[in-house]
């Protein structure tokens, strides 16, 4: 926490003021934050319902807020750019759903085993890993459904 509050405070400021002092700039802000508050507020019901196990609760808000975040925000221009790599036939559905879930349970038993062994590194790397899967691998397989080909 200490290297991202450093990088984010170092410029978090600076964009504050540039955003309070104008007044589209700041609407369009608000409307971009709008559905991550909804995100952030659903994260923490999930780990609410999950406070039993803190550990658990901690993977399960992990992996709702970054699935979400991703197919909020990213799905757009995912979608975009593997309509252009299935009409080249250069990516599969199934095939990146199998890898998506081949590197989930890979970052789980990373973290599983960080917990276990008590290795705040494997901890950190399996967390960290599973947030990034999930935060790309959720709009990636959504946009594959979308643009699936119809059945004739």
């Amino acid at each position: 926490m200490d290297v991202f509050n450093a990088w984010y405070y170092s410029f978090s400021p600076s964009v504050a003021s540039v955003i309070a002092n104008s007044d589209p700039l700041r609407t369009s802000v608000r409307l971009l934050l709008y559905p991550l508050l909804g995100i952030l507020t659903l994260s923490s019901l999930t780990y609410s319902v999950f406070s039993w196990a803190p550990e658990f609760a901690v993977v399960m808000a992990g992996l709702v807020a970054s699935s979400l975040i991703g197919l909020v925000y990213l799905t757009p221009f995912t979608w975009v750019r593997l309509r252009i790599l299935v009409k080249r036939r250069r990516i599969g559905a199934r095939a990146v759903a199998r890898g998506s879930l081949l590197l989930l349970a890979c970052a789980t038993v990373l973290l599983v085993a960080g917990e276990l062994a008590g290795s705040f590194l494997l901890l950190a790397i399996g967390g960290s890993a599973i947030v990034l899967i999930c935060l790309v691998a959720a709009p990636v397989i959504a946009s594959l459904a979308m643009i699936r080909p119809k059945p004739e």
